[in-house]
């Protein structure tokens, strides 16, 4: 069997150094390809990655974006799987092999993801249900975090289930993945107006509503750092909780549920984001328990909802490339 590896770096030229040669030990004698691409990073990775014996690199001379990068990749693939793979993200001994065994002997499985883990060890969300209002609301309640063994308030992100238990899944992060070429589009991975965020949840959306199962399998395990492209990224309002850029963040999210959910939906998303931010600003203010850096934060959250619905035109079209 063979596979095609694809990683996405950006400005991080230590970390995907480290990726390549872990995943390069850890994949010795296997019929492989590793494909590289510099998605128009200035810190001088593609002369580091030219260097590196059995990898592929591709130069891009600009950000286009998470997804865009991977449809280039995509293009060179020659693999019967193709795997994702962050540059922050490193396999764990036998990771390859199992993820591999399960796509072989599951031919129903069109997308499989495996255990992701934090470089202390620590279980971090690693399969998913589909984006709702329902539990849009669950995680913007705090619900969700407040009670993340309950199987309905904690739903979303399947904080509830037992990491040990293999399981089918509505969608798998992108931080690692394996994908069995037949299932995915002929020309491409991802839709492209995802530039970052929700984009591999609209590909294991298109991949099952084909018919093909979206499976995750925990002996495949991944330490997956988190957030290093984000923190490499210039002029955004970076969020240290969770490393997200809100802003864009905001924006997919629109672009997805506008996407699979019609305008009401859309809208009514928007609005009880606004709203309820509001509501935990006016609490803020009158409670004082919480602190500056919070409310501040709060203020250009709900800056960012505004001009997110905005640059997408309610969700409808997608900020020109690279976003900003």
């Amino acid at each position: 069997m063979s596979i095609s590896f694809i990683i996405i770096t950006y400005n991080t030229k230590e970390l995907v150094q480290e990726c390549v040669n872990i995943l390069l030990k850890e994949t010795e004698g296997m019929d492989k390809q590793v494909i590289v691409v510099d998605n128009g990073s200035n810190d001088r990775t593609y002369p580091a990655l030219r260097s590196i014996a059995g990898i592929e690199p591709v130069r891009i001379e600009k950000n286009v974006g998470f997804g865009a990068a991977n449809n280039i990749g995509y293009q060179h693939a020659r693999g019967k799987y193709i795997a994702l793979l962050n540059s922050d993200a490193f396999p764990h001994s036998g990771a390859i092999e199992e993820a591999l065994q399960l796509m072989e002997t599951n031919p129903e499985v069109g997308l499989m993801g495996g255990r992701l883990v934090y470089k202390d060890g620590s279980w971090q969300p690693s399969a998913h249900l589909f984006p709702s209002l329902l539990n849009q609301f669950l995680k913007y309640s705090g619900l969700a975090h407040r009670y993340p063994n309950h199987p309905f308030f904690s739903r979303a992100n399947r904080s509830w289930a037992d990491p040990d238990q293999p399981a089918e899944v509505d969608w798998i992060p992108g931080a690692f993945c394996v994908i069995r070429r037949e299932a995915l589009e002929k020309t491409f991975i991802f839709d492209e107006k995802f530039f970052m965020y929700y984009e591999e949840v609209d590909l294991c959306k298109r991949i099952k509503d084909k018919g093909w199962k979206i499976v995750y399998w925990p002996d495949a395990v991944i330490t997956h750092i988190g957030g290093e492209t984000t923190k490499n990224t210039n002029g955004a309002f970076f969020n240290q909780i969770g490393a997200q850029v809100s802003a864009w963040e905001a924006r997919s999210c629109y672009l997805y549920f506008r996407k699979y959910g019609g305008w009401f939906n859309t809208w009514s998303l928007y609005l009880f984001q606004v709203w309820f931010s509001r509501l935990r600003w006016i609490k803020n203010l009158i409670t004082r328990g919480r602190s500056h850096e919070n409310t501040r934060f709060l203020v250009q959250h709900i800056a960012n909802l505004k001009q997110a619905w905005k640059d997408t035109r309610h969700g409808t079209i997608s900020p020109p490339r690279p976003w900003v």
